[in-house]
């Protein structure tokens, strides 16, 4: 086999494979980012511990800056487990589609019945005449202001609209737009990219005072992955569709299908996602720069000071910018992870995020119970605080 050592990975079929595979398959990278996003819940539980009491501050900052470390890396996670899962189950992909977009209403819907019942019930004691969209807003105000662990469960709006860019990219209709007419739905994955943007602008006009409030309802819509990290999912996508139609175009088809099975072929993916990771996350950083130059621009002020800049650089964070740095963390370790790793149970599949979801509710009842009733005081008065400034002008 010393001649088969210098085959390249890409010309590599089952019989002169490689030796070397990633242990790590698409279910244990989904597990680690369902653990992840369940700290992410924890970070959003002790925010709102410390923005309801001040004094809780000291004794709790750690634990949130642990946990809090945390929300930035389910979705990448969660996002090239999505991948390698539909490579593997491409017949899948209306199935996965639809189980996003049922979780995306879901939630959505369950999040506007808490907010607009008992967040409504709540500040309706303090001001007998509030409106429904004014508690919308006062919710919204809450949510968006604690950064990051405000989109804890936005995160399956990111899921949907990453699958749903796959499902324009890699399924083929059967009944509409066949022949000729698959140009028109291969074009459609700019709508989950124009959606991504008009989520990026609505946070950047928030942040910079162009718009002074985001209510709840829409607020349950925008994306909480950073640009930077959505479209390196987007690049990641067209190279691999770009290297499935060259082969197809060039080579056999059956040594195509051979050669997706092999372990050198995962191992080239792994590379190829590695590599995406670190540049985006060094464009990201770059990007950072250049985002916050531009909205300190925009406040025409004399001179630059310590204060300005550290406002600029918030509301770039804010907006999503310097956050898909981590990536470079991460890339190193998608060489541990293999794309076409398969489980013979695939009911462990289903099993899994319901009890990651269960264990999230747990969370979340015991975590604001605890909040409730350690700062009732002080939460009576921040929402009154709250509420009040939000609508003394109305």
């Amino acid at each position: 086999m010393k001649h088969g050592n210098r085959i390249k990975l890409k010309d590599r079929t089952l019989e002169n494979d490689i030796k070397y595979r990633g242990f790590i398959s698409y279910r244990y990278l989904r597990i680690i980012a369902w653990l992840f996003l369940i700290f992410a819940q924890c970070a959003a539980i002790i925010k709102f511990n410390m923005s309801v009491n001040k004094a809780s501050v000291p004794y709790v900052q750690g634990a949130f800056n642990f946990f809090d470390w945390f929300a930035y890396l389910p979705l990448p996670l969660f996002l090239v487990a999505n991948f390698a899962y539909i490579l593997q189950h491409r017949n899948k992909i209306k199935h996965l589609l639809f189980f996003y977009g049922a979780i995306c209403l879901l939630i959505y819907a369950a999040a506007n019945f808490v907010t607009l019942h008992y967040l409504h019930g709540i500040v309706a004691t303090f001001k007998p005449d509030v409106t429904y969209y004014q508690s919308s807003k006062f919710a919204g105000h809450l949510f968006i202001n604690m950064g990051q662990t405000g989109y804890v469960f936005n995160i399956f709006i990111d899921l949907f609209l990453c699958t749903l860019i796959i499902f324009f990219i890699f399924y083929t209709p059967k009944k509409f737009f066949t022949g000729k007419k698959i140009h028109i739905f291969r074009w459609m994955v700019l709508l989950p990219l124009l959606y991504e943007i008009a989520g990026v602008a609505i946070k950047l006009c928030y942040f910079t005072g162009d718009i002074t409030q985001v209510p709840s309802f829409l607020f349950f819509l925008l994306p909480s992955k950073p640009p930077l990290m959505f479209l390196s999912f987007f690049v990641l996508v067209l190279l691999m569709k770009y290297a499935e139609f060259r082969r197809r175009k060039h080579q056999d088809p059956e040594f195509y299908k051979e050669h997706i099975k092999t372990n050198a072929h995962s191992l080239r993916v792994s590379i190829i996602m590695m590599i995406i990771f670190i540049l985006m996350g060094i464009i990201d950083i770059v990007a950072y720069i250049i985002t916050t130059a531009l909205i300190i621009t925009r406040f025409n002020v004399p001179e630059m000071n310590e204060t300005v800049l550290m406002v600029g650089m918030s509301i770039a964070q804010e907006t999503g910018f310097g956050k898909t740095a981590v990536f470079i963390l991460i890339a190193p370790f998608m060489l541990l992870f293999s794309y076409n790793k398969s489980h013979k149970n695939p009911k462990i599949d289903t099993f899994i995020p319901i009890a990651a979801i269960a264990i999230i509710v747990i969370v979340y009842l015991e975590g604001f119970f605890q909040v409730f009733t350690h700062n009732v005081p002080q939460l009576l008065d921040k929402i009154r605080e709250f509420f009040d400034n939000l609508l003394g002008g109305e």
